[in-house]
């Protein structure tokens, strides 16, 4: 018999396993992958901002974007925050205050649009309390982080 890797899950086809079973035991996989990606990117950053390798804080991760030495993006995307940025044409342009040109838009979608645009991956995480990085926000750099998608 064939070895199956530890982080393959076997799934077997029966009669009595139905579409909806199967449906339901995949999202519950993806759910569980993701949750140890969220853990390990959150342990990575608390351990690389202990050693100056990575900034947490809304201020210092836009510092981050606006200097292009953000790596990975970790935000946490509330509903409920109304908190408000600029952006202007440049991928890095942000801005705190009104500035000619720039538009205003939610916080973290500023975050966010100028990592996409400088093709800085974002990991959303949850809510973290005191435990997490300041304002649930931080910047780490790739080589220092896994970046795989769960």
């Amino acid at each position: 018999m064939t070895a199956v890797p530890n982080t393959t899950k076997v799934v077997v086809d029966t009669e009595s396993t139905t579409a909806d079973e199967l449906a339901d035991a995949t999202v519950r996989h993806l759910g569980h992958l993701t949750a140890e990606a969220t853990t390990r990117h959150l342990r990575s950053q608390r351990f690389l901002a202990a050693h100056d390798a990575a900034v947490d804080g809304i201020a210092e991760t836009v510092s981050a974007l606006r200097d292009a030495s953000a790596d990975v993006i970790l935000v946490h995307d509330d509903p409920e925050d109304q908190r408000e940025l600029w952006f202007g044409p440049g991928t890095q342009d942000i801005a705190s205050e009104e500035a000619a040109g720039f538009t205003r838009a939610r916080l973290v979608d500023v975050i966010i649009r100028s990592a996409i645009l400088q093709q800085i991956p974002v990991k959303i995480i949850p809510s973290t309390g005191p435990s997490g990085p300041d304002d649930n926000t931080a910047a780490v750099k790739a080589e220092t982080i896994d970046t795989t998608p769960f």
